[in-house]
């Protein structure tokens, strides 16, 4: 059921989607607690937010939990940026900030699964700026904001009925097609004025036609469409900055696309780390360059010698690497394997050498059959070699494109004993420098990182999925429904729980007691990482009784709680099905309810089968110490810490009798607080 209008600020919102910036959406406890929550949309400002106590979920709820009693004026936030966006100083980067720093916040955050106190994030984990998606949450309502008017669209619903709710179509008329109109809530409009004036949304309109907001550097970097030969292919270096950082992607001149596969993919260039090796490669030959152009005819038999010898080698320590293929690795184990490793890595490095230098001798061969001139005049190396410090300075990158003979890049695998397998990316060149009468080259190589281990990288999954459980996170939101299955043995690998136990916390939905099971159940273990079924094995065993006191003073819960958690879930024998709420009892409730006032429920009150049933539970159940048998009835005991009367029952196995519901109260029998918000929602 969707209203068609707002009405002092709130309008019925059954609709399964959002409401744009500046308005949030709400589930209202039923009248008198029965039936079921209204959902709402409502503008977010003082004035029209419903009270915390008739929430039953949404921002309001979630702020009620970590005590925020005054949230951002969200309204404000919307008006202020529709009335700033677009003039000087104010663009994408610009209101970002002022964004994040202020709390903005959507009802599509809450619908994503963010907590309030993460909110929008100004940037990625890799650096990336958020700017344009947090303006843009905005920025597509625009023509609804100057309607003042919420366009649900695609809904298919049909005139308003008597209460003025959208009616939805039949099924049949839905599935030929003939109500697709989009329905329409008027009435979208702040307390104290309209969102924006028509000279804010022209000037929008304007500045989003003009282009971006941040300054583009539309010359290029210093290395940008650098040829490069691959594997893969032939590729070229396109720069991007992340961060002030230069780096180079290799992508297809022809499809614009990335080179390199999903088991073998080319990482970023870093643009200080290429450039430190050209540099090198310069500094190493640059007091031979002046000598070396009346020597190339000199050097040119001597080359092809050599260019011989070298071939050969490469031939024999290619045999003896073959020699280490995947059977020879698998009865590998301990030290011989690191030994093997360290042999193995040795025959990679010399080969690789000897191609290098071959490579090299080949190009030096080219140059001197080929005394064209061409790159860099020798004059200016000492100017290029500054040069290379900047990724913005271009002066020499037309010479360094036209000098460059040849530009290899390729990645190799090398062993690290039992650890696994390290990626490392490696490129060799050649670069022309000429006096105006002849060409000679310098060589450069280097290398870098190209991503961690498989292990390393597995290794921090699964320490972000931990640090997920340990934050309050359930599993299946960790995972998803859908994976939860699948994943639940690696999970119970990664925390240490045996062969036949069952992870007991899937069902337990309430982020306290998860951080709390979590701290006490499946603690960090401590000293190096080992791997158990392809995961890293993160977690020990239960906490024991005497550790208990510390870990109430770092999570800042009582004392007695942990010590009756520790009771039902360490000292117990596990239940052969885990079970986080009890079954539903309604004869429970009942009896509860009856005694609210008096404290006083007689036998003709209720029915007899459900009479003597309640009167053997209380007698041995977990609520026996809340109540005493009499022969005529049943009495009620009053709340030990403040003497009120109602109490009521939750189906948490961690609460120990009933909960006193006085708001000043909400105390169980051992005095552990259980708020209204959140814990009313477990009521039998």
């Amino acid at each position: 059921m969707v209203g068609t209008r707002f009405h002092q600020g709130r309008v019925a919102f059954g609709a399964n989607t959002t409401v744009p910036a500046g308005a949030q959406l709400a589930a209202l406890r039923p009248a008198f607690g029965r039936g079921r929550p209204l959902h709402i949309a409502y503008l977010d400002e003082p004035g029209t937010r419903p009270e915390p106590a008739e929430v039953l979920s949404g921002w309001l709820a979630e702020d009620a939990i970590r005590g925020i009693a005054d949230p951002v004026n969200q309204v404000e936030l919307v008006v202020w940026f529709l009335h700033n966006f677009g003039r000087p100083g104010w663009g994408y980067e610009e209101c970002a900030d002022y964004f994040v720093a202020n709390g903005y916040r959507t009802a599509g955050l809450l619908r994503g699964g963010k907590s309030p106190e993460e909110g929008y994030r100004r940037r990625t984990d890799d650096g990336h700026s958020m700017a344009r998606n947090i303006c843009w949450s905005i920025l597509r309502h625009l023509d609804e904001y100057l309607a003042e008017k919420i366009v649900l669209r695609g809904l298919g619903m049909d005139d308003s009925d008597a209460n003025g709710h959208g009616v939805a179509k039949d099924a049949d008329d839905l599935e030929t097609g003939t109500n697709r109109a989009n329905l329409e809530i008027e009435g979208f409009r702040p307390a104290n004025g309209p969102w924006l004036t028509v000279e804010d949304y022209d000037r929008i309109i304007a500045f989003l036609a003009v282009g971006s907001a941040r300054h583009r550097n539309t010359a290029g970097y210093a290395l940008s469409r650098w040829a490069v030969e691959t594997p893969q292919g032939k590729g070229e270096l396109v720069a991007r900055a992340i961060l002030g950082n230069v780096v180079y992607y290799i992508q297809d001149h022809a499809t614009r696309r990335r080179l390199g596969t999903r088991d073998d993919p080319l990482p970023p260039l870093h643009h200080a780390i290429i450039t430190a090796s050209i540099v090198d490669g310069l500094a190493n030959n640059v007091d031979a360059l002046r000598p070396l152009l009346s020597m190339i005819a000199n050097r040119y038999a001597a080359d092809e010698a050599r260019a011989a010898v070298l071939e050969a080698g490469i031939r024999r320590l290619q045999r003896k690497e073959a020699k280490y293929d995947e059977e020879y690795w698998e009865d590998m184990t301990g030290h011989a394997r690191r030994k093997s490793a360290e042999q193995y890595n040795k025959i990679v490095d010399e080969r690789v050498k000897l191609e290098t230098e071959l490579g090299q001798v080949q190009v030096r061969l080219r140059a001197a059959r080929e005394p064209e001139l061409r790159g860099i005049h020798v004059d200016d190396l000492l100017e290029f070699a500054k040069a290379m410090r900047d990724p913005t300075d271009v002066r020499f990158r037309a010479a360094l494109i036209d000098g460059t003979i040849a530009f290899q890049l390729w990645t190799e695998t090398r062993r690290r004993g039992r650890r696994g397998k390290e990626r490392v990316l490696r490129w060799r060149g050649t670069i022309a420098v000429h006096d105006d009468t002849r060409t000679v080259t310098f060589d450069f190589e280097g290398e870098q990182s190209a991503g961690r281990s498989l292990q390393d990288r597995e290794e921090e999954r699964w320490r972000e999925i931990y640090g997920k459980l340990a934050a309050g996170c359930s599993s299946v939101e960790v995972f998803g429904r859908s994976n939860h299955s699948e994943m639940l043995p690696l999970l119970r690998a990664c925390l240490g729980i045996p062969e036949g136990r069952h992870y007991r916390l899937s069902g337990v939905t309430d982020p306290r007691i998860h951080r709390i099971l979590v701290a006490m159940l499946h603690p960090p273990r401590p000293g190096s990482i080992e791997f158990h079924q392809g995961v890293p094995l993160l977690a020990r065993g239960p906490l024991a009784r005497r550790q208990l006191h510390a870990l109430a003073k770092r999570l800042r819960e009582p004392l007695n709680l942990l010590r009756h958690m520790h009771d039902l879930y360490v000292v117990a024998p596990p239940p052969r099905v885990p079970r986080w709420l009890r079954i539903r009892h309604r004869t429970l409730a009942l009896t509860y309810h009856l005694a609210d006032r008096t404290g006083w429920v007689s036998i003709d009150q209720m029915h007899p089968s459900d009479y003597h049933q309640i009167r053997a539970y209380l007698r041995a159940g977990p609520f026996a110490d809340d109540w005493d048998i009499e022969p005529d009835g049943l009495r009620l005991r009053p709340c030990p810490h403040c003497g009120h009367q109602r109490r009521h029952p939750l189906r948490m196995i961690e609460t120990q009798g009933a909960v006193c519901t006085l708001e000043n109260c909400r105390k169980d029998r051992a005095g552990n607080i259980w708020a209204a918000i959140p814990y009313d929602r477990y009521r039998d």
